[in-house]
């Protein structure tokens, strides 16, 4: 599996935890939140394993140095607006308002870093370094699941 696919597995999966949760009335705010609190674990260890691998690969490459930057920039933005969910006490209401805004970033993020990145990152990466970072990713985000896990 090379990087590419580690990175879109990890985008489908938070996509349907954020149609689930998206889809639960702001009666059953608790249950948002049971979904919520891993979603927001998952995404935090993906940024930042994609950020100390894919990431640190990209900005080796003129063609690719700036998109690395705006991504990791985006990442900071999103760490911020997940922990500002993190809070039992906003309304559900205010709750679901901000998720909406976090789902739009999160969207074009996605949608950027799968369509013009990857095709970008594939110009410049080797295949057998698309599996290298693959790996690394996925030891990285491991490691920073375990660290949130023991934070939390």
């Amino acid at each position: 599996m090379d990087i590419y696919t580690v990175i879109r597995n990890d985008h489908n999966k938070a996509k349907e935890v954020i149609a689930e949760i998206r889809a639960l009335p702001d009666e059953r705010h608790a249950e948002r939140m049971e979904l919520f609190r891993p979603l927001m674990e998952d995404l935090i260890a993906h940024n930042e394993a994609e950020e100390n691998s894919f990431y640190v690969a990209l900005r080796q490459h003129s063609e690719t140095k700036d998109d690395a930057k705006h991504s990791e920039k985006e990442h900071h933005e999103a760490k911020s607006k997940l922990e500002e969910l993190d809070d039992d006490d906003l309304e559900p209401e205010e709750w679901r308002e901000k998720f909406e805004e976090i789902n739009k970033a999160l969207m074009h993020h996605i949608s950027k870093e799968e369509s013009k990145i990857f095709s970008e990152a594939r110009a410049v990466l080797s295949g057998p370094v698309a599996l290298k970072l693959a790996h690394e990713m996925q030891q990285l985000k491991k490691q920073k699941k375990s660290l949130l896990k023991k934070a939390g």
